[in-house]
């Protein structure tokens, strides 16, 4: 008789180790589930923000884009665009230049840092 009660709370104790395991492996997927909505949030926020603009081609002179460092980019007469951003003072950008960067209709990040602590 002492033998078959160990042998029941054996197996309850199993059950229960098991069913506590697979209720926290449960839990562990629905938190790595939010973290990867949140990341991919990020990534939509910061996808419809820097793709704003049209290409540079249709923009008129005097239009201004800001490129990935803050430097205020502005397309002179003879369409190409240029900034007084130090370290750029003679640098004249084509419209292909410009549609590269955050906010040019071809920019697409290959990796979002910004998103990265989300995922954990």
């Amino acid at each position: 008789m002492k033998k078959r009660n160990i042998f029941f709370l054996a197996i309850i104790l199993v059950v229960v180790l098991l069913g506590g395991f697979i209720c926290w492996k449960v839990s562990q997927a629905k938190n790595q589930q939010g973290s990867e909505d949140s990341y991919y949030k990020c990534v939509k926020k910061i996808l419809k923000d820097v793709q704003k603009y049209g290409p540079a081609a249709d923009e008129p002179v005097g239009a201004k884009r800001t490129d990935f460092a803050g430097n205020t980019w502005t397309k002179n007469e003879g369409g190409n665009w240029e900034t007084s951003a130090s370290g750029y003072e003679y640098t004249q950008w084509g419209d292909a230049k410009i549609d590269e960067q955050p906010g040019g209709i071809n920019y697409m990040p290959k990796t979002f840092p910004e998103c990265e602590g989300l995922r954990d």
